[in-house]
């Protein structure tokens, strides 16, 4: 099975272009997201306390397949603050919360008038990576399997195939 690749950036430098990930194209990244996967994390320092007891019944420990680990990149930059990431089970219910928290995939962040958990990343049941993001870089990317269909999220403009990014350098 080929380990395909997909990187989707806010900016185009050399088109000089914004790109985004919203409404009805966020809802269906969402949803496949949560069709493949059994797990999302997220990094969560400063979030809205309200929408972490609307996250809290779907909490469970780090899956211990699961092999990629980024919260150090939260991790020692901010002085005195627990912060780090924390695991949702993937179900229906918690599949429409993240519907109702926000419709813009760069929303998901602590920042620029948001207070959202960060990062979301979702793992698939064997503890490999679905999709993940580092929204303050303005990156996203998705690892689909040859029997995932993601034909018409990438589909969308901005989408390139094959793409590493420096970031994600190290994915499993």
């Amino acid at each position: 099975m080929d380990k395909k690749v997909y990187g989707f950036y806010d900016y185009d430098d050399f088109l000089d272009k914004d790109y985004n990930i919203c409404g009805e194209d966020h809802k269906r990244l969402i949803k496949t997201c949560c069709k493949y996967s059994s797990v999302v994390s997220f990094i969560v320092m400063n979030v809205d306390e309200t929408l972490l007891e609307k996250l809290s019944p779907f909490e469970v420990p780090r899956p211990e397949n699961v092999v990629y680990d980024y919260s150090y990149f939260a991790m020692g930059k901010m002085s005195n603050e627990l912060c780090g990431d924390k695991f949702y089970r993937v179900c229906d219910e918690l599949c429409e919360l993240l519907l109702e928290i926000t419709d813009n995939i760069f929303s998901w962040l602590v920042g620029w008038g948001y207070s959202n958990p960060e990062d979301p990343t979702f793992y698939r049941t064997d503890g490999s990576m679905f999709f993940t993001s580092s929204i303050h870089e303005g990156e996203i990317v998705l690892l689909p399997r040859d029997d995932e269909d993601v034909d018409d999220i990438i589909a969308q403009e901005g989408w390139i195939e094959g793409v590493r990014t420096v970031i994600w350098e190290e994915i499993p």
